[in-house]
């Protein structure tokens, strides 16, 4: 069903996770179907039958799918060149003439994975799903952290406000550019407070980008009404 060397690249992709500290992750230990030992790495297909093995989503995360390291910075073209290896392999369609287990299976992973690129992508996403296997969820939607933060509460308001005050489009466009501008200085400094383990910053960086991010969705929005 798929070449030889198509599956030779996943599985090296896979055996390459031990640098980043994953070689540890100890999922299905045999194949379902011939019963061969596994690696405790993260895998796609089994090593001996090369039948598709069932991602166990409760002993990996989604920066090992992808063989990457559990870091803000992301470099977007590495992570979409992984997607689409993942996905080349993995989608329901290449499945079609298997079995209903293999159907089945393929459809979980390749929901799996497309969940995971879509997290991974998004930088708000990204620190947030960070932030969160590091026992620290204060971006969810019932941590009650805007409310922590008046003073981002007063600049939200007022950027809500600019929103139906500002007299023409080409205003609109220059308030939005200019959120866009404070998204990217702020996704620039998370980088850098990560890497040193501020994380309390880190988490007033994040709570303003992602309130700022829905503020900049509304303006996009409206000027597609406009």
């Amino acid at each position: 069903m798929f070449s030889r060397t198509c599956r030779k690249s996943i599985l090296h992709r896979c055996v390459n996770l031990k640098k980043f500290g994953t070689l540890n992750l100890k999922l299905s230990s045999n194949c379902w179907k011939c019963g061969f030992k596994l690696p405790k790495q993260f895998c796609v297909f089994c090593n001996s039958c090369n039948k598709i093995q069932k991602i166990n989503v409760d002993k990996i995360n989604y920066f090992d799918i992808f063989g990457l390291k559990s870091i803000y910075k992301m470099d977007s073209k590495v992570l979409e060149a992984a997607f689409k290896d993942l996905q080349n392999v993995t989608h329901p369609d290449k499945f079609n003439n298997e079995s209903s287990y293999e159907k089945e299976v393929s459809v979980f992973n390749s929901s799996f994975i497309n969940q995971a690129y879509s997290v991974l992508k998004s930088p708000v996403e990204r620190i947030a799903y960070l932030l969160s296997i590091n026992g620290c969820d204060v971006l969810s939607e019932n941590s009650g952290t805007y409310t922590k933060h008046p003073a981002l509460m007063i600049e939200i308001f007022k950027l809500r406000e600019d929103i139906y005050e500002l007299s023409n489009i080409n205003e609109l466009e220059i308030k939005r550019e200019e959120i866009m501008k404070i998204l990217g200085e702020l996704s620039s400094e998370i980088e850098i407070l990560w890497d040193c383990d501020d994380v309390s910053r880190v988490v007033s960086h994040a709570v303003r980008m992602k309130y700022l991010y829905k503020v900049h969705l509304s303006f996009f929005l409206f000027l597609l009404m406009c």
